[in-house]
């Protein structure tokens, strides 16, 4: 292979600016890839995604958070307000917050994605949330159309050199499930009480070509031997979202 053949198969790195986690994967997400987040209610999904979207058009990106769940962005946004990453300047300019709840519900999985690719196109988005993945499995008829839904939107957001990161909430630990193997990276999150603090682990399963640490320090606790990150969660009264330390 040629010098040429290796520089134009270099992918751009989105970095996260979540601390701690674009060290474990080397430079941060990679452009253009879709990335699935899981985890129990409660475990931090939604807190990473928007984290992700404020962190990136803070450092000159453009984001969309699209819900295909019933909630609305302003209660979403309200619980939002109390965490440092937060700030209203670039909602509605560089972050733009959008609902696909109806369009799923009416109109069904092919018009969610022209709206996706419009609205993708239309903002110039370099970073697509997706929350509620969920509610998509759900409204889909059959295994193949939900593979063909996650096809699909890879093709639209890849074209555009939009990175996409799905959260979905899961009851049971399988990986055997389209959305699953289907992704570039696939990333859990959980949650446990720990001397009155809350601590979010982050696990990594899968980052498709990209190496990433297994090895890390599970704080408060003794360090372990694992693909398990752990997520610190500070109780103060400006709470400072999610840090990764390993």
């Amino acid at each position: 292979m040629t010098e040429n053949y290796h520089e134009l198969a270099r992918i751009e790195r989105v970095p996260s600016g979540i601390a701690g986690f674009d060290q474990i994967i080397h430079g941060g997400l990679l452009k253009g890839e879709t990335y699935l987040i899981m985890g129990a209610p409660g475990a931090g999904k939604t807190i990473f995604g928007n984290q992700l979207c404020f962190n990136h058009v803070a450092a000159g990106g453009r984001a969309i958070y699209m819900t295909v769940l019933a909630e609305t962005h302003s209660r979403m946004l309200s619980h939002m307000q109390s965490f440092d990453f937060f700030s209203s300047e670039p909602i509605a300019d560089k972050l733009t917050y959008l609902s696909g709840y109806s369009t799923l519900e009416q109109q069904g999985l092919d018009a969610l994605l022209t709206l996706i690719r419009k609205e993708v196109r239309r903002h110039r988005a370099s970073l697509l949330v997706i929350d509620g993945m969920i509610t998509i499995e759900q409204n889909a008829n059959s295994l193949s159309e939900r593979k063909e839904f996650l096809h699909s939107l890879s093709v639209i957001t890849e074209a555009v050199g939009c990175t996409t990161v799905l959260l979905m909430q899961y009851e049971k630990m399988a990986y055997d499930q389209p959305e699953h193997t289907m992704v570039d990276g696939l990333f859990n999150l959980s949650s446990h009480l720990s001397d009155s603090r809350w601590i979010r682990e982050l696990q990594v399963h899968k980052f498709r070509a990209v190496a990433f640490w297994k090895v890390v320090t599970c704080m408060p606790f003794r360090p372990q031997v694992s693909n398990s990150i752990p997520v610190s969660m500070p109780c103060s009264s400006r709470k400072a979202g999610l840090c990764l330390q390993h």
